[in-house]
């Protein structure tokens, strides 16, 4: 796992650096500012970046909007300020760390972000928003997701939410019967009502219980063709 930490403070990022160590993390970039880190996170491949959010110039939290445009790194905030938790929510962060935080809180994080890296091992909801109103979606009753920018819309038989992901970073926290079948659609397979061959051998996917329908790319068929012949 490559871990940057980023902070205008030495001391602290020595610090965070030795519990990582501690806890068998050797990996490790170090970056004072944000224009040091957007190097690391262009030029090698970063699991995991821990933000301070005060720093001179661009802050955390700035930094944040780069790395969910431009990588799939997850994000931890690490601060001794505790009225950015709803900003850091916002800008995706898996976890905030409060300064002083001890090796127990560094370990939960790692923890937690080790459950969601492979696939969604337990992850049962994900939020998503519906107007001014957040909800906790069932991931069981997602029929298909779609990406929208920077974000992705999911769709149930209730409704469509807005989840602030990308598709490539929602696709972490999917079990396997969730499947891309087009750059812009991963949909649910048990959710599948019927395929419709079309021209390029591509399919038209409809889904049980709404009248929705999405293409498949002809890849996308193919991976779909391989799954249901296992």
């Amino acid at each position: 796992m490559n871990i940057l930490i980023v902070d205008d403070v030495e001391l602290a990022r020595e610090r965070l650096g030795r519990i990582l160590g501690y806890l068998g993390k050797s990996d490790l970039f170090f970056a004072q500012d944000a224009k040091s880190a957007r190097e690391y996170l262009l030029n090698e491949k970063i699991d995991v970046a821990f933000l301070d959010i005060e720093m001179p110039g661009e802050s955390g939290l700035e930094l944040a909007d780069f790395i969910r445009e431009k990588t799939e790194s997850f994000i931890v905030f690490a601060t001794a300020y505790e009225q950015y938790a709803l900003d850091a929510f916002a800008k995706d962060g898996i976890g905030y760390l409060l300064k002083p935080f001890s090796e127990e809180d560094v370990l939960g994080v790692l923890e937690k972000i080790e459950q969601f890296a492979p696939k969604a091992r337990g992850v049962k909801k994900i939020l998503g928003k519906l107007g001014n109103k957040i909800f906790l979606i069932d991931i069981e009753e997602i029929l298909y997701i779609d990406a929208d920018l920077n974000e992705v819309i999911v769709r149930t038989q209730e409704s469509s939410y807005y989840v602030r992901m990308k598709l490539s970073q929602i696709e972490k926290y999917l079990p396997s019967h969730f499947l891309k079948v087009h750059r812009s659609h991963i949909v649910n397979i048990d959710a599948i009502k019927s395929l419709e061959s079309i021209e390029q051998s591509k399919y038209i996917i409809s889904f049980k219980g709404i009248r929705d329908e999405i293409t498949s790319s002809k890849d996308g068929a193919k991976r779909l063709r391989e799954f249901l012949e296992k």
